[in-house]
């Protein structure tokens, strides 16, 4: 499952996070969004592939998985990798062709934290909240107890799910 917006998640553990940065241009003259040139995206992927539990320092092992204790076998990584970006360049192309319903799809029908009760984490304050969806930008729709809705980007706050342990920080 992903845990919005940037962890895989497989038995309320961590297995994989996602890191994205991109740089992009505002056309200054029409101020349309749209309108944005996009320099570069950098995508970075960490996966626990042939870990073993002792492998993880103690503080981990509550948290954290690897393929190799979901499955009992060893993976080839490189194998693995070539999987894996053979079904990302897809996506690749479809983003590039400003078809985002594929990969916001996925993120949907995949989600760890949607229909949950969670915290918000912004500026040290906490705010408990029910995930709701996600939005056609990829922001998380939350509700607070007080019945308002907002939308959450990432980078702007920490989510938490709500159990004795914390996933992805």
């Amino acid at each position: 499952e992903i845990k919005w917006p940037n962890d895989i998640i497989i038995n309320n553990k961590k297995i994989c996070g996602i890191l994205v940065e991109m740089n992009s241009e505002k056309n200054i003259s029409t101020n349309i969004s749209e309108d944005s040139k996009i320099n570069y995206v950098v995508v970075g992927i960490g996966i626990n592939v042939n870990n073993d539990i002792g492998g993880f320092p103690e503080e981990l092992r509550e948290t954290a998985t690897s393929i190799k204790i979901e499955t009992n076998k060893e993976f080839k990584r490189n194998i693995l990798v070539a999987e894996i970006l053979n079904n990302f360049e897809k996506l690749y192309i479809a983003l590039n062709n400003n078809d985002f319903s594929k990969s916001l799809d996925i993120c949907r029908k995949n989600s760890y934290v949607i229909g949950k009760e969670i915290n918000l984490i912004k500026n040290q304050e906490i705010k408990e909240a029910k995930a709701l969806n996600i939005n056609d930008d990829g922001e998380l729709i939350v509700m607070y107890k007080d019945g308002k809705t907002d939308n959450i980007i990432s980078g702007e706050i920490s989510v938490r799910i709500r159990k004795n342990y914390r996933i992805g920080e």
